[in-house]
């Protein structure tokens, strides 16, 4: 949305405290990052606030930032003492925003000065209804309110056309209708090729538009790992959409156009923008077709629309001690007596989920799931320095099943592929102590174990310990994988932390010790009263 440092500094320092919805962080992120830098400085003017940010129909919490109108750049800390309200034009319903104070500090984003800066976003978590206006009002004892009318889109609807002619490349069509403006449109394919996760965006670009449909081209992206790393698993791609009824500045979303002396403002008594949308995130599967002899059809539509369904859940392990949740489980449906039958695949994402949209209702569907095989030995490659897998097993049975959605149902469906194997764990116990100083046994030490290198579709885990009083510990349910050992004493600033590599190979028993060194005078008192 924006360039620069320091506006990324405070996008995500905004979005590690934003605990509501995805659209919602994004409003704040880019409200904050706009405060500062597109009023540095604004001349004298009669207008109370800047007002900027979005409702959003499909959001859990509102966030709408309100600022006072300053010459300086400099802000302050101060309460700011305005009345923030929506009303429902429709019902008269008045529903107040709370004020929330941000502050930015000048160690994160050197630009801010020596005071940093603090900015007003007034948030509420009521719902926002769609197909309805709702008057905004912030108001100063005494003064003038600054007010916009804002109106909230329909629910509108979407269909996806996924090209199945490979010699016409790798374009799909995704056509939006119901809705006259489109001012957010992302792409994200999630994935893990065996280094890392990653997300990676999917360009797209308009092709068409009018008041009814809006016509647009996908260009899919191939995904290709670093160097040293295995083939991409895809554990999910999602489209989000943000519709919108009214036009929106600068042709969308953007917070530095508001430091621009032209730019026509819809709240009166302010300068800023407030816009009205309604988000969809729908899951973007591989969908084609399998046909004994009739045609097949150049592109498989998806309709996206209140009477369609969705089915979703998570695919997981039987025996839950084991692993859990499963990554990258090939989950598959595939409609029932029909010619050609559409066949929807989606794979699960690392906490096991998966989603798959736009089902006919009526339709009875055969749901086939497999997790990919596992690895049962490897062999450690110097020059990459990583353990490279030799040998891999089935670890679950496929899952089969039928099923069949009702007009608009969202199915809670759970998936638990049964194990072939039994559990293999290792277990870790040692005594942590103070070296330097001679204390002896460090107590309330931390002892933090994390997986490495773990292939999909197992999900990699933290497990901590802690000492007794004797400085003892004990960690059971260990993999046979690479861990990350990091040793702390109680006081992070008064011990140091030691960092190894461990390996639990099945069914054993390792014993490491620790020793720690302090980072205090050996003449003071031990940290902990040792």
């Amino acid at each position: 949305m924006f360039d620069g440092s320091s506006h990324t500094r405070n996008l995500r320092a905004l979005c590690g405290a934003c605990s509501s919805s995805l659209a919602a962080c994004l409003c704040v992120a880019a409200v904050v990052a706009a405060c500062d830098e597109s009023f540095d400085p604004i001349a004298p003017s009669e207008l109370a606030f800047s007002v900027f940010g979005y409702l959003d129909a499909s959001a859990d919490t509102q966030w709408i930032r309100v600022m006072p109108i300053r010459p300086l750049k400099v802000t302050s800390r101060d309460a700011l003492g305005a009345t923030v309200t929506l009303e429902h034009l429709g019902t008269g319903r008045i529903i107040e925003l709370r004020d929330s104070l941000f502050r930015f500090s000048p160690y994160s984003d050197p630009d801010l000065g020596p005071g940093g800066a603090y900015v007003h976003n007034f948030w509420t978590l009521e719902d926002i209804e769609p197909w309805a206006a709702y008057r905004f009002s912030a108001r100063l004892e005494g003064e003038e309110p600054a007010e916009a009318v804002v109106e909230i889109p329909r629910d509108y609807e979407v269909e996806v056309a996924i090209n199945q002619v490979r010699a016409r490349g790798e374009t799909d069509e995704l056509r939006i209708t119901g809705v006259k403006h489109v001012p957010f449109l992302g792409m994200a394919a999630n994935f893990y090729d065996g280094c890392e996760l990653s997300v990676r965006r999917a360009r797209y670009e308009e092709r068409s538009g009018d008041d009814e449909t809006l016509v647009i081209a996908i260009t899919k992206q191939r995904l290709e790992p670093p160097d040293h790393c295995g083939p991409p698993w895809v554990a999910n791609v999602a489209l989000r959409i943000v519709g919108s009824e009214a036009a929106w500045p600068a042709g969308g979303y953007s917070p530095l156009a508001l430091g621009e002396s032209g730019l026509t403002s819809n709240v009166t008594n302010a300068v800023g923008f407030l816009g009205g949308v309604l988000t969809k995130v729908i899951p973007y599967e591989n969908c084609e077709f399998q046909s004994d002899g009739a045609p097949v059809p150049d592109y498989c539509l998806l309709r996206y629309t209140p009477e369609t369904a969705m089915v979703g859940g998570t695919v997981s392990d039987s025996h839950y001690a084991c692993v859990g949740p499963l990554d990258s489980v090939v989950v598959q449906l595939t409609e029932m007596d029909r010619e050609p039958a559409r066949i929807r695949t989606v794979l699960s994402n690392r906490a096991g989920e998966f989603l798959i949209g736009a089902l006919e209702p009526g339709i009875s569907h055969f749901v086939w799931a497999r997790a990919p095989p596992i690895p049962i030995d490897s062999v450690w490659v110097l020059e990459q320095f990583r353990w490279r897998y030799t040998e891999w097993f089935d670890l679950h049975a496929v899952h089969t099943d039928t099923l069949t959605v009702m007009p608009g149902q969202r199915l809670d469906y759970d998936i638990h592929l049964r194990r072939l194997l039994p559990c293999n764990v290792g277990t870790l116990l040692g005594t942590v102590t103070e070296a330097r100083c001679g204390d002896g046994p460090i107590d309330s030490a931390t002892v933090q174990l994390t997986e490495l290198e773990v292939p999909p579709p197992l999900i990699p885990r933290t497990l901590t310990g802690r000492t007794d009083s004797n400085g003892e510990f004990l960690i059971t349910g260990l993999r046979q994988y690479v861990h990350l050992l990091r040793v702390r004493g109680p006081d992070p600033d008064s011990y140091t932390e030691r960092v190894d590599y461990l390996r639990f190979p099945p069914n054993r028993v390792v014993k490491k010790d620790v020793q720690l060194g302090r980072l205090t005078p050996c003449s003071e008192p031990p940290p902990g009263g040792q």
